[in-house]
């Protein structure tokens, strides 16, 4: 849509923001047909080991702008009761940004807090998602044969820092993310860390 767009608005530019290492597709005419309808005019890498990837698959016109953060939404205005989100009183509140199944490595994150309360440590997962809360929940049953009692799926919101206050841990198990915003927000909030070791 935007090479169309493109080509009917004479002078406009496209201007590819990279948040994931780059990686060429096994099949070289896929690679090609990839670049085609995907090419920009300029790309931007959030971080030095995406700049490295892209150049090192041979893209040209890579920019570095490290990304940053709206530390305005980091003011917690509201801190919800930590009671109405557990499963049980004293669960361990452990939060993830879910909106991408895969990519976002929510079956990792089900996985480990399943794991956490068959050996006794009673945890919650929250799952915060703008988008396809129900794509997720219906991967979650399909690939857990049920939807888990322990599994929360909530609501974005605009003060996200009101959900760092409110877990214990915020998990990150991405496939593929090399610089997500949300491990910083989260850090700057104080909230212990745990993500997957990608550059």
């Amino acid at each position: 849509m935007i090479k169309t767009a493109a080509f009917f608005a004479r002078g406009t530019k496209y201007v590819r923001h990279m948040h994931m290492l780059y990686k060429n597709k096994d099949s070289r005419l896929l690679e090609l047909v990839k670049r085609t309808v995907c090419s920009a005019d300029c790309h931007v890498a959030c971080s030095i080991p995406v700049y490295n990837s892209m150049k090192a698959a041979g893209l040209k016109n890579i920019e570095t702008v490290i990304n940053a953060i709206d530390f305005e939404r980091l003011a917690v205005r509201d801190t919800p009761d930590k009671e109405g989100f557990a499963r049980n009183p004293g669960d361990k509140l452990i939060l993830i940004l879910g909106y991408e199944y895969e990519i976002k490595g929510v079956d990792i994150a089900v996985r480990a807090v399943k794991l956490l309360n068959e050996k006794g440590i009673k945890a919650t997962l929250l799952i915060c998602a703008a988008v396809g809360s129900r794509i997720i929940a219906d991967r979650i049953t399909r690939d857990f044969g049920v939807f888990p009692d322990f599994v929360r799926i909530i609501p974005p919101r605009e003060d996200i820092a009101a959900y760092y206050a409110l877990c214990d841990v915020f998990v990150s198990p991405s496939r593929e993310e090399s610089f997500c915003y949300a491990l910083r927000e989260a850090g700057y909030c104080g909230v212990p860390l745990v993500a997957s070791d990608i550059e």
